[in-house]
């Protein structure tokens, strides 16, 4: 069974290679769009974001009053990510999932350029999933513009 599905595997990359190598440059003597200048402007706007949280007991019995001396209490974090957009750089606002945030104790936003800034939950909407954060809005070296980019 694993020759065959390597075998498929193989094929399906080669055929996959073999169509992109097969795109033409230009069509009609004009060069096809490229969507490299709009990525250029609005990537800065996507973020990474870390989240501390509080971890719940993992052993039921540390819940019981009972049988809660019997145990060492430490509490545990855990550390999940989750991506953002910021939506508006002059007042720092980033909109993300609200799954993402929703038990976090610390919030930390990684910019594009590799800048560290830590996030302000302002709020989110469980049933549509989304969450919005403020971060500091000082220094945010965003290109995006109100203009939409033109394919070149």
């Amino acid at each position: 069974m694993r020759p065959l599905l390597r075998l498929l595997g193989g094929a399906a990359l080669a055929a996959a290679s073999a169509a992109f190598a097969a795109l033409p440059l230009a069509v009609d003597g004009q060069p096809l769009p490229s969507f490299a200048p709009m990525l250029a402007q609005v990537t800065p706007a996507v973020v990474n974001i870390t989240v501390v949280e509080r971890s719940p007991d993992a052993n039921p019995l540390q819940r019981d009053p009972l049988f809660r001396p019997f145990f060492n209490r430490r509490e545990r974090q855990e550390i999940s990510a989750g991506s953002g957009v910021i939506v508006d750089a002059a007042r720092g606002l980033v909109i993300t999932n609200h799954h993402v945030v929703k038990d976090a104790q610390e919030i930390v936003v990684l910019l594009k350029d590799r800048r560290v800034v830590k996030a302000q939950f302002v709020g989110s909407d469980p049933g549509t999933d989304v969450a919005l954060l403020r971060i500091p809005a000082e220094n945010h070296c965003l290109t995006c513009s109100n203009e939409e980019p033109a394919l070149h």
